[in-house]
């Protein structure tokens, strides 16, 4: 859980797609939970499951605001999230999140709320990362009696699966094959030890050495990404690898390790992300064993976005 809450705790993005949804779900997915709120909800409170930074929070925060509702907004994660803190530059953004009541390091498989409790529950990429069927008894008894439950949750077919399994690839070779960034921390703890004993290092042999072996694992990586198609990912990463290595200022190692980290800590939320993603068999399974709860009106459907396949679509009611 350390590498959700340092990626929580240092990023400014609402939620994890920090490209082009960084301040609330856009297009499509923005439609889907604007829906949901206009079908599903008339008062009381909602609970966001797995919420991140807020994005979904917030958007059911701004659906209330606009319609005049007084209803409350909860938000619980896993992992030890603080969003506020990293929007204080949008006070209008700050001001929502200010609204919500958040809930870090609770996990869905043992929700702190009285039964009957929410009127509504969401969770869009983070329900999904727990025990299911626990969960899903968790949502079901903090529900109220015909309160509903929409989620969106990652398909094993999905373009951001496909994406996923190209990344972790790609994060092997740097991490793993190839040791990029091990071997850059060993080229800059060598030439900083002989800047600090004043040896020149264009006359030193083994930093030469050291620094053509490194080159060359780094072309190596570079045909690879060419050849595969993934020469923005490689450009990418090398904006932050690069220059730690052609400038040699001081602190440079300690960069190095900070990406070696982040870089590390970035796999194992796609290995996570790619463990919990449901297929069509896990689908079908769910929703035999999701009648034994007592839930009303199941679905999970495929849900799209003009870039493709994006997740299940879930949708279930609790029982009157």
């Amino acid at each position: 859980m350390h590498h959700w809450d340092l990626y929580w705790q240092t990023t400014h993005s609402l939620n994890s797609f920090v490209d082009h949804h960084s301040t609330g779900y856009k297009d499509e997915v923005e439609q889907f939970w604007l829906s949901c709120f206009s079908q599903c909800y008339s008062a009381g409170k909602i609970l966001d499951i797995a919420t991140g930074n807020g994005s979904l929070a917030v958007a059911a925060q701004r659906y209330l605001d606009l319609h005049g509702l007084q209803g409350e907004v909860w938000a619980t994660d896993a992992a030890d999230i603080n969003p506020v803190r990293h929007f204080s530059s949008q006070p209008e953004l700050v001001a929502l999140l200010q609204k919500i009541n958040f809930y870090p390091k609770v996990q869905t498989e043992q929700l702190p709320f009285l039964a009957d409790y929410f009127s509504l529950a969401v969770s869009q990429f983070g329900f999904e990362y727990a025990q299911v069927m626990t969960a899903f008894q968790q949502v079901f008894r903090v529900l109220k009696p015909g309160g509903c439950f929409q989620a969106i949750v990652h398909h094993a077919n999905s373009f951001i699966s496909e994406d996923t399994d190209n990344s972790l690839k790609l994060l092997d070779m740097v991490l793993v094959q190839l040791t990029l960034t091990q071997d850059a921390c060993s080229v800059l703890e060598y030439a900083e030890q002989k800047i600090k004993q004043a040896v020149m290092l264009k006359t030193d042999a083994h930093f030469s050495a050291l620094n053509q072996q490194l080159i060359a694992k780094v072309q190596q990586f570079y045909q690879h990404c060419i050849n595969s198609n993934n020469e923005a990912w490689f450009n990418a990463f090398a904006a932050d690898f690069i220059p730690l290595l052609t400038n040699l200022q001081p602190g440079a190692l300690l960069k190095m390790t900070a990406l070696e980290q982040s870089l590390v800590s970035y796999r194992l939320r796609l290995a996570e992300q790619k463990d919990c993603r449901w297929s069509e068999s896990q689908v079908q399974q769910l929703k035999a064993q999701l009648s034994a709860l007592e839930w009303q009106q199941v679905q999970i459907e495929p849900f799209y976005t003009s870039e493709g396949l994006y997740g299940w679509a879930l949708s279930i009611t609790k029982a009157s």
